[in-house]
């Protein structure tokens, strides 16, 4: 495909210093930007390779086209829940590339019990995304809801009109 050729064009075009990327990114920026920079005349860029997340589904790569992601700007508790609710196996990825928790700490957290590992693992990204008093609050409701089987504190709240269907109200 073109796509490698693109993106070494683009990092040519901006005179990139450093192009950071994902892992599967590895041949686009090692081998075809830093060549077509060279060929160039520049100076070849610095590659920045980082771990890939894998998605909610704990398999695949994180990724909105797949439906399987974490979006930033969640609010708190959609955010703290969704990291409640990812396989046991995504945890290890998650707490290196999303945490500054000591290796010796998660290890610790991974060989306890699974639950308070996630726990641990939602407050401190949401904590790094919102506060560490929204992620809190958001544990908080979390346990509320699905530990203790309470409803929400907040719920939307519609009223049907006369001959409306509940399918028809919800779309």
């Amino acid at each position: 495909t073109f796509y490698p050729i693109l993106q070494a064009r683009d990092a040519c075009e901006l005179r990139a210093d450093v192009q950071v990327g994902g892992s599967d990114q590895l041949f686009n920026i090692v081998t075809a930007s830093r060549r077509l920079m060279e060929a160039s005349g520049m100076p070849p860029n610095v590659a920045l390779i980082v771990g890939l997340l894998p998605g909610t589904d704990g398999k695949v790569k994180m990724s909105k086209s797949l439906g399987n992601h974490i979006p930033l700007h969640a609010p708190p508790g959609q955010m703290y829940g969704m990291l409640m609710s990812l396989p046991d196996e995504a945890m290890r990825t998650y707490f290196q590339l999303l945490t500054t928790l000591p290796g010796a700490e998660v290890d610790a957290l991974l060989a306890g019990h699974p639950r308070v590992a996630k726990a641990r693992l939602a407050h401190e990204v949401t904590s790094r995304f919102h506060s560490p008093e929204t992620a809190l609050t958001a544990a908080e409701e979390f346990d509320r809801v699905f530990r203790q089987g309470a409803a929400p504190a907040s719920m939307a709240e519609h009223r049907l009109v006369q001959g409306e269907t509940v399918a028809a109200a919800l779309v």
